[in-house]
C-alpha cells in the first residue's frame, strides 16, 4: 500500500529514502525487488528502491568521509540520489 503503483510520488520518495538508508547486497536486492513487485508494488517505486539502494549509501557515509573527503562523499551521494530520482521519473513516465 505504501509503495504500490497507486502511491504515486509519495511512494517514490519513500522508496528512495528507504533504499538510501538500507544496506543490502545486490544479490538480495534484486530478488527483494521482484518479491515486492509480485506483492503489488509499482515499477517506479521498485526502480527507486533498487537504484538508490545500489547507488546511495547513508549508512556507509562515515566510511566514505574517512577515505575520501567530506565534500566528495556528500557530493557523490547527492549526485547518486539525483540520478536515481531522474531514472525513477523516466521509469514512472514510460511504464
Amino acid at each position: 500500500m505504501l509503495i504500490g503503483s497507486e502511491s504515486g510520488f509519495s511512494g517514490i520518495v519513500l522508496s528512495l529514502t528507504a533504499g538510501s538508508i538500507a544496506l543490502i547486497p545486490g544479490f538480495v536486492a534484486f530478488p527483494l525487488g521482484a518479491a515486492l513487485l509480485n506483492g503489488g508494488a509499482g515499477y517506479a517505486q521498485i526502480a527507486a528502491f533498487v537504484s538508490s539502494l545500489m547507488a546511495v549509501g547513508i549508512v556507509t557515509l562515515p566510511l566514505e568521509i574517512k577515505y575520501f573527503s567530506r565534500r566528495i562523499a556528500i557530493l557523490r551521494n547527492a549526485f547518486a540520489f539525483f540520478v536515481s530520482l531522474i531514472f525513477t521519473i523516466v521509469i514512472w513516465r514510460f511504464m
